[in-house]
């Protein structure tokens, strides 16, 4: 079953890879403020990734699962349903866990996080402008 998984990693690790820097190009602007964010964005989800790994590989299960739902509810103020921040929650677990059940996690993560600010807050925005009024 293993060889499975890391085969399917061979195909989605680097087509996560091309996502997010197609998507972190695509919203560079001439001040290089965009890819600014995305590069950090990258590199905090791949810490988050790599401490959950590590702290679930040490058998801290209580310290993994702070880790894994501090990540999620991060998503509902932070736009962790970009690329590029799956592609680093992904390669941080990658190693401990495959790629595969990472993805999932992080298809779940960002699932969340574009349900709070693409459906939530707009519904809250008009509800608090009708309020206004």
């Amino acid at each position: 079953m293993p060889a499975v998984s890391n085969g399917w990693g061979l195909l989605l690790l680097p087509f996560l890879g091309w996502l997010a820097s197609r998507n972190a190009i695509r919203r560079a602007g001439p001040d290089n403020a965009a890819a600014a964010r995305s590069l950090a964005g990258f590199l905090v989800a791949l810490a988050v990734g790599l401490a959950l790994s590590l702290s679930f590989n040490a058998g801290l299960e209580s310290v993994s699962s702070g880790i894994f739902f501090a990540a999620l509810a991060s998503g509902l103020f932070l736009r962790t349903y970009r690329a590029e921040c799956i592609f680093g929650f992904v390669l941080g677990m990658t190693f401990v866990l495959g790629s595969i059940l990472p993805t999932i996690a992080a298809l779940v993560g960002a699932a969340i996080s574009a349900v709070a600010f693409f459906v939530i807050r707009p519904t809250m925005a008009r509800l608090l402008v009708a309020v206004r009024a």
